[in-house]
């Protein structure tokens, strides 16, 4: 059978609706808070509730599709797995029920809705640290769940640290231990469950009932909650036996639209030309989402990571398809090819005001960018043949002068082979600043 991005959606909502879960709009990508810049969790609008200090008008169990963005991987991108905005299937128990629902309703849904072996089936809990004891709950759940399935548990349950079965949204709130559940995809009978590319994580249950303060302190809520959070692009990589998420139906289809715009033959591209084909469309995807959401480029905060994407966006177009001609216009006319894929499931993006404007800012960054864009290339590409080192003083030339900014000016050097100072990051820090303090004056 072949999922669709949509058909998984909508199994997995209905899903959730049949089990009392009311299902709710997903949130904006701009955070709700002003710890995170985005919406990088399906928790995060939920954290009033979560805490217990309001009650949410749909109920206690909710279910959603969560859009979020992550920078931290921004240079994993255009890999076979990540991406700068993916989308999060959730639902929650707010004080309602707990690892006894949870985890059996979890299992129900793989096995019975996506057709998965329970054979296939490992998990990970809770094994305990200085702060919290060790999980014991969740693994006789899980024993007496498999046993239900005919399935043996034993080996299947592997007890770990808090490195990787307790879950926290940074150094600071709402947290606890998890389940995490992977499927074994290698060929032949599983070896015992490791940290190995065969042993594919697939869902994330996190029983959030405890809350870290400043001082590190660890306290217990006054109610307990489930969270739980599975990548619907992943998920659909798996269903489909992909290897990558950009061969599942949404994805691919962008890549063929945009390699259109670009004017770009996509069979031929060997991996440095997938790799950028990969980068233009993961761009222009999240830079059309947070655009939508009232963002525009600057220098600084929510503004600087748009102008970052849409910027790149427009050096690997250009990288890909080997000179400047007409740039910003196709990666325009790129862009527009995104919104109308995606405006059918996002409309946001789509024919709406909101979708307009977000495309109006990408093509007036794309276009403000391009035509400084060559002078910065040509200028690093001078100092590379001249033996020069890469610098923080260069790196600060370039933006300064020539308005190519440092990040991708590093990135430029590393990609033709131009040795890098290792402190030229810090050193271009220093001298923005000195620049700031004399403007301040």
């Amino acid at each position: 059978m072949h999922w669709t991005i949509e058909h998984i959606e909508r199994v997995f909502l209905g899903y959730m609706e049949a089990n009392g879960h009311a299902v709710i709009e997903g949130h904006s990508v701009r955070s709700p808070t002003d710890d995170v810049l985005f919406t990088t969790a399906g928790m995060h609008p939920l954290t009033p509730y979560l805490h217990g200090d309001e009650e949410h008008a749909a109920g206690k169990r909710l279910s959603d599709v969560q859009r979020c963005v992550r920078t931290t991987d921004i240079d994993e991108v255009g890999d076979d797995t990540h991406l700068t905005v993916f989308e999060m299937l959730g639902n929650w128990s707010i004080g309602d029920y707990f690892k006894e629902t949870s985890i059996p309703q979890s299992f129900g849904l793989l096995t019975g809705e996506f057709g998965i072996d329970p054979h296939s089936l490992y998990v990970t809990v809770f094994a305990g640290d200085g702060d919290v004891p060790a999980d014991d709950e969740a693994p006789r759940i899980w024993e007496a769940t498999f046993h239900k399935a005919g399935v043996d548990p034993a080996g299947r349950i592997n007890p770990l640290g808090a490195d990787d079965n307790w879950w926290s949204n940074g150094p600071v709130g709402l947290c606890g231990p998890d389940t995490e559940i992977f499927v074994y995809v290698g060929d032949g009978p599983a070896p015992a469950f490791a940290d190995r590319p065969e042993f594919v994580e697939i869902w994330n249950n996190v029983f959030m009932t405890y809350f870290r303060s400043d001082d590190g302190e660890l306290r217990e809520l006054a109610q307990r909650n489930v969270d739980t959070g599975m990548g619907l692009e992943r998920l659909a990589m798996f269903l489909n036996e992909h290897t990558s998420v950009w061969e599942t139906d949404e994805l691919a289809l962008l890549l063929e639209r945009v390699g259109a715009a670009l004017e770009v033959d996509t069979v031929g591209l060997d991996g440095e030309g997938t790799r950028s084909l990969r980068i233009v469309t993961d761009h222009l995807r999240a830079a059309l989402v947070i655009a939508a959401a009232g963002i525009y480029p600057s220098a600084s905060q929510q503004g600087y990571v748009l102008r970052k994407l849409i910027r790149r966006a427009v050096r690997y177009a250009e990288l890909l398809r080997g000179h400047d001609r007409d740039l910003a216009a196709v990666t325009t006319d790129a862009s527009e090819r995104v919104a109308e894929v995606m405006g059918k499931r996002w409309p946001d993006v789509g024919p709406t005001e909101s979708g307009q404007r977000a495309r109006e800012v990408v093509e007036k960054e794309a276009s403000k960018f391009a035509r400084t864009l060559a002078k910065g290339v040509q200028h690093l590409a001078k100092d590379a043949e001249s033996g020069e080192t890469f610098t923080g003083e260069l790196a600060f030339t370039l933006a300064d002068t020539h308005g190519y900014p440092a990040e991708l000016s590093a990135e430029e050097a590393a990609r033709i082979g131009m040795p890098i100072a290792p402190d030229w990051e810090s050193r271009y820090d220093e001298l923005r600043e000195q620049q700031r303090a004399r403007s301040r004056g």
